[in-house]
């Protein structure tokens, strides 16, 4: 439950914007866009969480939201060519 909770803060952050997380058994939170964690539940606790959630009507789009994995890709590209480039 601690790995999927800190992955969803960094999903919050790479496409800035605010996140809420609701968990049945984990951490149920809410996190904002600049991965900032505002409320959040312990492990296997019953309650509700109210939080007021901005939300943008033209949000900022980040490298990741507008090309997704094509940073990754390049990546992967020139480490395939500098591999093949060394033998």
């Amino acid at each position: 439950p601690y790995q999927h909770f800190v992955a969803a803060v960094f999903r919050a952050v790479e496409t800035k914007r605010p996140l809420i997380r609701c968990a049945n058994t984990g951490i149920s939170a809410y996190i904002d866009e600049f991965g900032k964690i505002k409320s959040a539940t312990a492990l296997n606790e019953k309650t509700i969480l109210t939080v007021d959630v901005k939300l943008s009507a033209n949000p900022r789009k980040t490298f990741y939201t507008n090309y997704g994995n094509a940073f990754i890709f390049l990546c992967m590209g020139m480490l395939t060519f500098l591999i093949f480039k060394k033998w």
